[in-house]
């Protein structure tokens, strides 16, 4: 008798399977397995099944796969292993060429079923085992293989019909984004799949280009999920038990919630480490969460250290709830053990109300943070304000860079936007043993007078640029008789070889002064 590879592969679990190339639409049967690289050429259809490492070297070479290519009864190859396996790219089109599956099995042991021939093979007391592997791999990585496997795109709607994530070709999701906004809303209120535009042949035809599988969730909620609407019947059945498996994982209160944070932590640190390609995808995203990203927002990050005497913890999701609650306006959400804040902008502003209107918005959250958790100390830095949000990663860094410069520079400066760093804007992004170099270069022998006669005078050379060189001033904070400072000032002239009032000495000297304290702590 002959098996069918698509039935037994529906009862395998599907985390225990991966996709090297497109599962053939119409049913394969083999008569026979082997485990070995044919020496000849084979006698009935066949599945080869590769279990050891020097078999699988052995199939990787050109000629070999090259020659099963040619026999019209090798039918597709399983590929038995533990790890992720290389494929040849070469290797992987002549398979997708001739329509060959190659498919790799996680779990050895379950080899076994492939030599099954009763149509009834899926034994249920297994469902406890195969949720457990599909929590473990995870639902959106198993749907990047149906894709793969079905050749057919993926879009996962929530319950208010927001797109949460999509899996396919470039192309096909293009296309599936122009269904879901023309014929979803249609054919999920049944009428009668009249598009907006006309009534055509066409349009019908086009209507059923994809089709909606509904995700019913306990009764809690309804998710969406769109696949091509081609699907054959096997195909069909393992979209359906994705679903079925999908429908439990998130049936259970705690995981459902918990995968939402995961889909929004996957989208922030898209939003933040990575430009987003498509600006309404991004848009759509965001509104799951009620976040509108069609307007520009500037964007800060709350850093807090806790006191050396507090021992006052709490978390950053606290913190996080205070912020939003002092402010319902404010996109709010706990990162990377910060906490990121994001200030939709007013409409039409002035360039220079900009920097100000936000460094306020930044000087009242952390007045009322301080208030609140004395043990703590509280920093803010702020990027700049970008027409297009798809460019928040890059007011993310400059935020980052902000914060990260204004604790070592500015003493008693709590909130520090990018623009206060000045010329440091254009260098700091460079090659750190540049920096140190250039560093070494101008202060090199003050730093080694430091350390031998245990002065201070590269602090006394901060404070003088801070205030602008102005030494009355530096007196005062410093509490030093001004004869004293000019003393210093002409010490450090002295030792480093350069005149404080030569304008291209004083710009060198402050660079190097601002980049040691800059990179202090790295």
């Amino acid at each position: 008798m002959k098996n069918s590879l698509q039935d037994i592969l529906l009862t395998l679990p599907l985390n225990q399977l991966s996709f090297v190339t497109h599962l053939p639409k119409e049913k394969v049967y083999y008569k026979t397995i082997i485990e070995d690289v044919p020496d000849g050429w084979l006698q009935e259809p066949t599945l080869l099944m590769i279990k050891c490492h020097e078999c699988l070297n052995e199939i990787r070479t050109y000629k070999i796969f090259n020659t099963l290519m040619q026999d019209s009864n090798f039918v597709g190859l399983v590929i038995c292993s533990y790890n992720p396996v290389f494929i040849p790219t070469q290797m992987q089109s002549l398979f997708q060429q001739f329509q060959l599956p190659i498919i790799i099995l996680y779990d050895p042991s379950l080899s076994s079923l492939f030599q099954k021939v009763d149509e009834k093979l899926y034994n249920h007391n297994q469902l406890s085992l195969e949720l457990s592997g599909f929590i473990q791999k995870g639902f959106v990585n198993i749907a990047s293989e149906l894709v793969k496997a079905l050749d057919t795109p993926m879009l996962y709607l929530d319950s208010r019909d927001q797109l949460v994530w999509q899996k396919g070709k470039e192309d096909s999701l293009k296309e599936a984004n122009r269904w879901l906004n023309v014929f979803y809303r249609n054919l999920k209120n049944d009428t009668s799949l009249n598009t907006p535009s006309n009534d055509s042949g066409k349009s019908k035809e086009e209507a059923h280009f994809f089709k909606p599988y509904f995700i019913n969730i306990g009764g809690l909620s309804q998710q969406t999920l769109i696949v091509s609407g081609d699907l054959v019947d096997w195909q069909k059945e393992m979209i359906d038990k994705f679903i079925g498996l999908t429908a439990l994982l998130l049936q259970i209160e705690e995981l459902f919630q918990a995968q939402q944070e995961q889909i929004q932590d996957i989208f922030v640190y898209e939003l933040l480490y990575s430009k987003f390609e498509s600006r309404s995808f991004m848009i759509k995203q965001g509104k799951i969460w009620g976040w509108n990203l069609e307007r520009p927002h500037y964007l800060l990050i709350v850093n807090m250290k806790l006191l050396d005497d507090c021992k006052e913890v709490n978390s950053l999701e606290v913190i996080s709830s205070f912020i939003k609650e002092h402010n319902e306006s404010l996109i709010v959400f706990p990162f990377q053990g910060e906490i990121v804040v994001l200030v939709e902008a007013m409409e039409a502003q002035l360039k220079g109300e900009i920097k100000r209107y936000i460094v306020e918005i930044g000087n009242q959250i952390e007045e009322a943070l301080s208030a609140n958790w004395t043990g703590y100390e509280f920093y803010i830095g702020i990027g700049e304000l970008y027409e297009d949000s798809t460019y928040l990663n890059k007011s993310y860094q400059e935020a980052k860079m902000a914060m990260r410069f204004g604790k070592n520079w500015f003493e008693n400066k709590k909130v520090i936007h990018i623009q206060d760093l000045g010329i440091l804007q254009l260098i700091i992004n460079l090659d750190n043993d540049f920096l140190y170099d250039y560093i070494e270069r101008y202060l090199g022998a003050l730093i080694d007078s430091n350390q031998k006669n245990e002065t201070d005078y590269l602090y006394t050379l901060k404070v003088y640029f801070q205030n602008h060189r102005r030494i009355n001033e530096l007196s005062e904070i410093l509490y030093i008789h001004p004869n004293t400072i000019r003393y210093r000032l002409k010490k450090i002239e002295d030792t480093t070889g350069l005149q404080l009032n030569d304008t291209n000495d004083a710009m060198n000297l402050e660079i190097a002064v601002r980049l040691f304290y800059f990179l202090k702590d790295v």
